[in-house]
């Protein structure tokens, strides 16, 4: 056999190539269908006509149960639990709290009687800056997220007129933030969970 003329070999590997690549997408589509397909999105609406949020991630043994979000004036609030591995997680309550001026780092939150919640900090986060000419610095919009983790007790004990109330406080500013959330859409969460 003779050697193939140099158009035909540059013809033949760029075959090669594109067919490898083909086979190269191929295979990362079927990856990607595999984890999507891994992943389950579905809603229940609770008994008390509350419509929770499911996500199952089945290779991790993984079930996250949200309620809906409540806005609002300056803060955003979820009530959920994340179950590993068959094993109930903790009820949380889980959102933002956006304000202007300087971060307020919360690092507390206490139920309306004064006695306190488990509390975390998330990210804090600068959203936009507006600047000032008459000030030394700019007017910013701020974010910070929060988690309260609850007790079904704690909810009980501490809601007034179907609402739990928790005030974040603390940091460098001393402000406070009120976040308030329907019983209802924790006890969603609770009733969902433990069905399923």
């Amino acid at each position: 056999m003779g050697e193939m003329p140099p158009s035909t070999k540059v013809t033949h590997m760029f075959g090669v190539l594109l067919s490898r690549a083909c086979v190269a997408s191929m295979a990362l589509t079927v990856a990607g269908a595999a984890v999507a397909q891994d992943i389950e999105d579905s809603t229940v609406t609770a008994s008390n006509g509350v419509l929770v949020s499911i996500k199952t991630i089945a290779r991790a043994n993984r079930r996250e149960i949200y309620s809906p979000m409540v806005e609002g004036d300056s803060t955003d609030i979820y009530a959920g639990r994340i179950d590993i591995g068959g094993a109930a997680g903790a009820l949380f309550l889980q959102g933002s709290a956006y304000y202007r001026g300087r971060a307020h780092l919360y690092d507390r939150a206490e139920f309306l009687d004064g006695d306190l919640a488990v509390f975390k900090r998330g990210p804090v986060m600068v959203r936009e800056c507006i600047p000032k000419p008459d000030a030394p610095q700019p007017d910013c919009l701020w974010s910070e997220d929060f988690t309260v983790t609850v007790t079904p007790d704690e909810v009980a004990h501490h809601s007034n007129d179907g609402m739990l109330e928790v005030e974040l406080s603390g940091g460098p500013t001393l402000e406070k933030t009120k976040l308030s959330i329907p019983v209802d859409h924790i006890y969603a969460v609770v009733e969902v969970a433990n069905a399923h």
